[in-house]
């Protein structure tokens, strides 16, 4: 739960009158329990839609790398903070992996809806990985899900902060099952196979030689 803008006002007649909001982020604290969308955003439930300069933007893995390099690195696009809701407009890869972002990042957990982007990319910024997966593109979305949180689960915690520091969130737009992120480096996946998964998590998860605020929870 997080508490802001509080503002104490007095009139003439010296009559206080507070102003109070409250936001409540639904999340998980554990992984791999399911927990429901995050954040609420307004009055609407549906996120920002991703650019559309940038949906295309996906880089491939070189011909001739194998898989168990895990991806490539992407240029860094920056870190500057814009305000929940805008597009950011310095993404160079689909799904980002740095650039503009919110001030606020989301909680770790396994999310059954889409979370915007703009939370995402300042979690990478403190070294989380994020795990994007399509149930589109396999033939059993049960399976998979638990799968995928039994891998998380095996990576353990971060030793540095001793939390998960992962999030796994749908991504429909994509034509592959599974994509692994973090600050500067992007992992495309054809095949989910747990143990690169893992591998991933225990390689670029609080990297400092990637994320800038890897030492943040």
């Amino acid at each position: 739960m997080k508490l802001f803008n509080v503002r104490l006002t007095r009139g003439a007649a010296g009559v206080a009158v507070a102003c109070l909001a409250l936001v409540t982020w639904a999340c998980s604290s554990t992984v791999p329990s399911p927990v429901p969308t995050f954040p609420p955003v307004a009055a609407t439930s549906t996120p920002p839609p991703v650019p559309a300069a940038t949906q295309a933007l996906v880089p491939p893995i070189p011909d001739g790398e194998s898989s168990s390099t895990l991806g490539v690195d992407v240029p860094i696009a920056g870190a500057d903070h814009i305000q929940e809701g805008m597009a950011a407009i310095d993404w160079n890869s689909n799904p980002p992996t740095s650039g503009q972002h919110y001030a606020v990042w989301a909680p770790a957990g396994f999310y059954t809806e889409v979370i915007p982007d703009g939370y995402l990319v300042h979690n990478m910024e403190h070294g989380y990985v994020i795990v994007y997966y399509n149930c589109a593109a396999v033939p059993n979305c049960d399976e998979f899900k638990t799968g995928i949180e039994t891998a998380i689960a095996a990576a353990g915690t971060d030793p540095n902060t001793q939390t998960v520091k992962v999030i796994a969130v749908p991504r429909e737009e994509m034509t592959n099952p599974i994509t692994y992120a973090s600050w500067g480096h992007l992992y495309v996946a054809e095949t989910f196979i747990p143990d690169e998964l893992i591998g991933y998590i225990q390689t670029y998860r609080s990297n400092a030689a990637y994320a800038p605020e890897a030492s943040l929870p």
